[in-house]
């Protein structure tokens, strides 16, 4: 239901004067609560504003999002390259076309986005993958690190962060080498949890 025609529906029960327990909905930042209100109805005809008197108990919470945004990224060979964004070989899920193969992920839309990565280290090698961010006014900044100690250890890191639009995520090896082949060790996951809807 929208919002006007919420604000309609609770006008016409003013207007009969009915004093009753009514479901609105009302959006607040960019989430929207379904509230419930035993009261009577305290509009004005110019003024549709909801201004109820008492309390609301939330009962419900709806995620909104104007299209989904997810990734699954893999590598299929052994990478060693340090101090550049680590590329990917393979995307599986790309849903909303926000990452590219050569490990840039860049946020279609303001929001909270969730990002997951693991891995293994090389043979005689440990492996150091950190999370970077870039956003319109600061250049690459470490956002996290995941390390493993030589030979074949897993290393893995996640955060959950709050992106506007064009910021920009990538993986970068600071220290030794990845491990990966056809069964694919290394993946970097993401997608966007809650988007910014209103300005």
């Amino acid at each position: 239901m929208k919002l006007d025609t919420a604000k309609a529906a609770c006008f016409q029960l003013w207007e009969t004067k009915l004093s009753t327990t009514s479901t609105a909905i009302l959006r607040n930042q960019s989430t929207i609560q379904v509230s419930m209100k035993t009261s009577r109805f305290p509009f004005t005809r110019n003024n549709l504003q909801f201004r109820w008197l008492g309390f609301q108990k939330v009962i419900g919470h709806v995620d909104v999002k104007t299209s989904s945004v997810h990734f699954h990224a893999l590598r299929n060979s052994s990478y060693s390259i340090l101090n550049a964004a680590i590329p990917f070989d393979l995307l599986k899920l790309n849903t909303g076309n926000a990452m590219s193969t050569t490990g840039i992920f860049s946020a279609p839309k303001s929001g909270k986005y969730f990002f997951t990565s693991s891995g293994i280290s090389r043979d005689q090698a440990n492996a150091r993958v950190e999370l970077q961010v870039k956003t319109a006014t600061v250049d690459w900044s470490k956002i996290g690190q995941g390390y493993s100690a030589m030979t074949h250890q897993t290393f893995s890191l996640h955060s959950t962060l709050d992106l506007a639009k064009g910021d920009q995520i990538r993986l970068v090896l600071l220290e030794g080498a990845i491990h990966d082949n056809a069964n694919h060790y290394t993946n970097f996951v993401g997608q966007l949890l809650e988007e910014d809807i209103l300005p």
